[in-house]
């Protein structure tokens, strides 16, 4: 019988590109599943079983175990932060009390801020108040991309098509992308309110 276990590590890195620290974590089985920075200048380590929290010099500052949560994690301004599982939505403190809780089943987490959390399944998009977990609408809104706006709207894309929503559902517009073989992968908007998108198109000649 061999005793094996696994070595899961964090690099962080300067401005420079020179190595900051490196976070090394043995365990049986297990799997760094995110790395979330907070807005108190440290760094949530997701593990499959453990939920760390980082400093900026690498030191952990607490944990919490067990944490079986593997959905991706979206921090919020007040420490809180919103999980999502097959069946519902979350928000909670990292002690893992729980502030509310939302029966979504099939959706997942699209963004949050202090005001909005937004959540979506391929063909639905929900906005849900962020202090008290109400649902404020949900609409039948196709996305495979989504991202929040700076004026708390967001923006999708669905294979060909961009398109940018205010914070009540209301489409402002819609941009047809022809020829991406796979659709259009990932959205931003900058700081200057440009939105960015891409994806692969397909040369026939």
């Amino acid at each position: 019988y061999i005793n094996t276990y696994t070595m899961d590590s964090v690099f962080c890195f300067r401005a420079n590109g020179t190595p900051r620290w490196i976070k090394k974590y043995y365990t049986i089985g297990s799997s760094v599943y995110d790395v979330v920075p907070t807005y108190f200048s440290t760094v949530l380590i997701q593990l499959r079983d453990t939920l760390y929290d980082v400093d900026s010099t690498g030191n952990n500052i607490r944990f919490r175990t067990p944490f079986s949560f593997t959905s991706k994690i979206t921090t919020l301004p007040d420490s809180d932060f919103i999980l999502a599982d097959s069946s519902k939505i979350i928000k909670q403190d990292f002690s893992g009390n729980q502030r509310w809780t939302l029966n979504a089943p099939g959706f997942v987490v699209a963004g949050a801020n202090s005001i909005n959390v937004y959540a979506k399944t391929l063909n639905e998009v929900m906005k849900i108040n962020t202090s008290s977990g109400s649902v404020i609408w949900t609409k039948p809104i196709s996305s495979n991309e989504f991202t929040m706006t700076l004026d708390h709207g967001f923006i999708t894309t669905d294979s060909t098509q961009v398109s940018r929503y205010d914070s009540s559902g209301t489409l402002l517009w819609s941009k047809a992308i022809l020829l991406p073989h796979f659709g259009l992968k990932g959205i931003v908007e900058t700081p200057t309110k440009s939105i960015v998108t891409g994806g692969c198109f397909l040369n026939m000649n």
